[in-house]
């Protein structure tokens, strides 16, 4: 069972997440059918190259 006070945070996160979303212009999305191809990898060095390049 879920607190009041657990419901109260979930929704301020759940806004938080929206506003993010709300100004984000474009999204990559990388993905495989299977597990253990650097999918994170993949996406954690792309969104570094794209920081480092004021993206």
């Amino acid at each position: 069972m879920i607190t009041e006070d657990k419901k109260k945070q979930l929704e301020l996160e759940n806004k938080k997440i929206a506003d993010n979303i709300h100004h984000t212009k474009r999204r990559i999305i990388v993905f495989s059918g299977k597990g253990g191809v650097c999918k994170t990898t993949v996406s954690v060095n792309f969104a570094y190259g794209l920081h480092i390049h004021d993206y």
